[in-house]
């Protein structure tokens, strides 16, 4: 390593598409393209950040594909008390479960 190299360097194999895509966000981002793999690799192991992300997208996936399913059931004329009864059943029937 000379002077003015102080941190180690890695020689990197990697498809001419994986390079492409990396330049591509660096360019996006303003980085260079060793800034822009160096960021990516430390979010990697930002874990909880990650699993916080994505919890909020599933949940935010879940809501709005229940409301749909709701919408739909209720637009086939089932009322809402017999609606009730069918999630009130399912949850009995998830904790009887082993």
């Amino acid at each position: 390593m000379s002077e003015n190299q102080k941190e180690p360097q890695y020689k990197l194999r990697w498809s001419e598409e994986l390079r492409d895509k990396v330049m591509s966000s660096a360019k996006e981002n303003n980085r260079s393209i060793n800034q822009e793999i160096v960021s990516r690799l430390e979010q990697s192991f930002e874990t909880p950040y990650i699993d916080a992300v994505s919890d909020a997208v599933i949940a935010d996936l879940l809501e709005g594909t229940v409301s749909k399913l709701l919408g739909a059931i209720k637009d086939q004329g089932v009322t809402e008390d017999k609606i009730h009864g069918a999630l009130q059943s399912l949850s009995r029937a998830k904790r009887k479960a082993p």
